[in-house]
């Protein structure tokens, strides 16, 4: 588990080509969508992602409570956990020097709190199953076996239906609904 003061690792670890893994029609949507939605509502934050990564992009392809549904691998959590390979847990992004300064944190949605775990499927790295809050705040050990939980589940997901599709924001709080204050 990599915590808030960890450097990152110095050697990366592979990272996958999304590009590599087929991407359905878009079977499977609802169960992502489903999971999300369980995440957001039994963890109690006001986000909740399934994050997908390629060498320059991250986009949430299933998510709740915000609207930007891509931005730039470099500013996000998700680099870290993918290139950590481990479960990554931030109570407070602004004392965080790795994170302080990237638009999530700084800009909409201020990021305060992240966790999440990593996706591997066939040997590569394609995302994270995580959760936002605006809060700092930590995370309990249920908490955090729940969302390991959720991320084994769509990790089966992937490799049964292949990645989901991208899906762009509406420009709503939500890609695919719910609004919780954080």
């Amino acid at each position: 588990m990599m915590l808030d003061s960890e450097p990152m690792p110095s050697t990366p670890r592979q990272v996958s080509n999304v590009a590599s893994v087929p991407v359905p029609a878009q079977p499977g949507q609802a169960d992502f969508d489903e999971i999300v939605t369980f995440a957001w509502t039994h963890l109690q934050t006001p986000i909740a992602a399934v994050s997908l990564i390629d060498r320059e992009t991250v986009w949430f392809t299933s998510a709740v409570g915000i609207a930007q549904a891509q931005f730039a691998r470099e500013d996000s959590f998700c680099d870290y956990v993918i290139s950590g390979g481990c479960e990554l847990i931030v109570p407070d992004a602004l004392k965080d020097r790795r994170f302080s300064k990237i638009s999530l944190v700084s800009d909409y949605p201020k990021v305060r709190f992240y966790a999440g775990v990593p996706l591997r499927v066939s040997g590569e790295w394609v995302g994270a199953m995580c959760i936002l809050d605006r809060r700092q705040r930590a995370i309990t050990p249920r908490q955090l076996g729940i969302l390991r939980f959720l991320g084994r589940q769509v990790q089966h997901l992937i490799e049964l239906h292949g990645l989901p599709n991208a899906r762009l924001s509406t420009g709503q709080e939500s890609v695919i609904g719910g609004e919780r204050d954080g």
